[in-house]
């Protein structure tokens, strides 16, 4: 694993925003974030201006994290990388992709931007799902047998 910086910890299969012991490794978070905590912090709204330049998925989510943790909310997101990567075995790293939010309104929600992040992955098959204590962008292969 390699540490991508305080917030992101990255492996060759999973990215994880906000869950990183110190050493490289993930780590559940040492707070719970219940479905209700999670389902407050999807639906808080965050200035969109600083997501409508392109920047790399990893950098928004970074940005996404920093904004909410403004409001005292916690969103940890997994990205499985490996999925995508057993889907489409040429796609590239999803965390360096760039995206650039097509929203003018001043504000969106953590859901929205989740949502336009997943939109814009060009393999087109990515999916948000809601699990125990944090969301995950996976395939929607993946996202299907959650349900």
């Amino acid at each position: 694993m390699r540490c991508v910086s305080i917030f992101l910890v990255a492996s060759a299969s999973w990215f994880i925003v906000g869950l990183n012991d110190g050493h490289g490794q993930a780590e559940k978070p040492k707070k719970v974030v219940t479905p209700t905590q999670l389902k407050s912090a999807l639906s808080q709204t965050v200035p969109s201006k600083p997501y409508q330049n392109a920047l790399p998925i990893r950098d928004a989510l970074g940005l996404l994290k920093e904004h909410l943790a403004l409001k005292k909310k916690e969103l940890p997101i997994v990205i499985d990388q490996k999925a995508f990567w057993a889907e489409t075995p040429d796609s590239p790293d999803i965390v360096v992709m760039d995206v650039k939010l097509s929203t003018k309104k001043d504000t969106i929600s953590a859901e929205g931007i989740l949502r336009e992040i997943i939109s814009q992955i060009p393999t087109q098959n990515a999916a948000l799902v809601v699990r125990a204590g944090y969301v995950e962008i996976t395939t929607k292969a993946i996202a299907k047998k959650a349900r």
